[in-house]
């Protein structure tokens, strides 16, 4: 669903720029240019305008491309429904909640004429509403009479784990719900925007697994959410959670975007034909990883900047959180201690 929602972000950001570009196009394209192909156009327009190519990368790798994949990953997040990711209200409302729809169920399946079975059950059920009934188990307990309580002993649920047992869960969760889009926007790449070549695939493949951008931004994420969630500063929203991975997964989009725009101005710049010199089908040739490599170098500097932030900013919060549970610690032995 993430998948397709961005694939509808771009056809909708290319229709758009389409609508705006092309009725101002015989103002920048002389008119013998225009009446041939699209290609040839485009050339033109590269050779002659490439600031405006720069501009619209730009637009499209922290807009098109960072932006809307980081957000639909934190809402992936969102969506996520664990204990270890929940506070001690919202487990207690939710175990009400399951306790309320079974009572319900069970009331309403069971048969009205047997009164037998209807004296019974609310023989139970006076049972376990004043705790007499030793024959059930604690599950059965606490779905009845300790959910109500469950919120005045938060102190002692949330002291079971130490916060950094939790945000590490955030972490890991995150990271999963990155990888899982990393998985759906590879398929996309390889089956849909990649001919029907085995090797092109595997290359392709292979190229968009060796730099781990999507989890490494869902970790980063995951420190504003720990921030917000777990150190309560409540000024970290959403734009604060988000923008650090915006800005390093849009840096990366837009490194490898211009230095394929470069190599594409510099063959055009010496008379050739881009689709020639590129072609898909070319076999693998040291020139050919010679033109690659400042691109995987930028991509790969790009990378070593992000893990080195979230390294740092991990460990920062890691000290701060560890800080806070001495601090919750020495509460609970005060309020211990007056009791």
């Amino acid at each position: 669903m993430a998948v397709v929602f961005e694939m509808l972000f771009t056809i909708a950001a290319s229709i758009l720029l389409e609508l705006v570009v092309f009725p101002f196009l015989p103002y920048f394209v002389p008119e013998y240019i225009l009446y041939m192909n699209d290609v040839v156009i485009l050339d033109y327009l590269m050779l002659t305008y490439p600031a405006v190519f720069i501009a619209f990368y730009f637009v499209e790798a922290f807009l098109s491309a960072a932006f809307v994949e980081e957000v639909v990953k934190y809402f992936g997040y969102w969506m996520v429904i664990h204990p270890d990711l929940m506070e001690a209200e919202d487990i207690a409302s939710l175990l009400s909640s399951f306790s309320r729809r079974s009572s319900t169920t069970s009331a309403a399946s069971s048969p009205s004429t047997d009164a037998s079975t209807a004296t019974q059950t609310n023989q139970e059920e006076k049972e376990v509403e004043t705790g007499d009934d030793d024959h059930h188990d604690g599950d059965i307990q606490l779905e009845t009479q300790g959910v109500e309580s469950l919120p005045q002993h938060q102190p002692q649920l949330q002291s079971l784990r130490s916060l950094n047992s939790v945000g590490n869960g955030i972490t890991v969760a995150m990271v999963a719900v990155a990888l899982g889009f990393a998985c759906c926007e590879n398929l996309v790449y390889i089956f849909v925007y990649t001919p029907p070549n085995l090797e092109l695939q595997l290359t392709t493949l292979f190229s968009r697994s060796i730099f781990p951008v999507h989890p490494l931004c869902a970790a980063i994420q995951s420190i504003g959410v720990c921030r917000r969630d777990l150190e309560k500063e409540k000024h970290i929203q959403l734009g604060r959670i988000i923008l650090p991975s915006v800005i390093l997964h849009g840096t990366f989009d837009f490194s490898l975007m211009v230095m394929t725009f470069l190599n594409m101005y510099n063959i055009l710049s010496n008379g050739g034909d881009p689709a020639a010199e590129m072609d898909l089908e070319e076999e693998f040739s040291m020139d050919l990883f010679l033109e690659i490599m400042p691109s995987l170098l930028v991509a790969l500097g790009v990378v070593i900047v992000g893990w080195i932030y979230f390294v740092v900013g991990s460990r920062l919060q890691k000290a701060r959180l560890d800080a806070l549970d001495i601090e919750e610690g020495a509460a609970l032995i005060s309020d211990a201690s007056i009791v």
